[in-house]
């Protein structure tokens, strides 16, 4: 992942895939992130290397997620870990709707591709 002068995301932080970027996640692991919202478009490298990311909730909010395409699946080991627990605070959308914690919510895309299985 590329973040300018911003630098790499450390264990706790809130990261935002803001609006108009294409990140590519090349990391073999993240660090333990408090949240992630994807507002622009996040997709796993699909060259063989296992990919774990790790959050208390990731919130696909107007982007894209996408793990492989149809047409390339997704060639190694896809991991999401959602950290916490049970009673941790609660990921909520508005005022009026809260919808738990350790929650991957989707009000936008997702496509995940993995290889076929037998």
């Amino acid at each position: 992942m590329s973040w300018g002068d911003r630098g790499l995301p450390v264990d706790g932080d809130d990261v935002e895939i803001e609006s108009g970027w294409n990140m590519l996640l090349d990391l073999e692991e993240t660090p333990n992130l408090n949240s992630l919202t994807i507002n622009g478009r996040l997709s796993f490298i699909n060259n063989g290397t296992n990919i774990h990311i790790k959050s208390r909730n990731i919130w696909v909010r107007a982007g894209e997620f996408f793990i492989g395409s149809e047409e390339e699946p997704f060639k190694a080991e896809a991991q999401i870990t959602l950290l916490g627990y049970q009673d941790d605070e609660t990921l909520e959308f508005s005022a009026a709707t809260a919808v738990g914690n350790k929650v991957l919510a989707a009000t936008n895309d997702v496509k995940i591709y993995g290889l076929p299985r037998s």
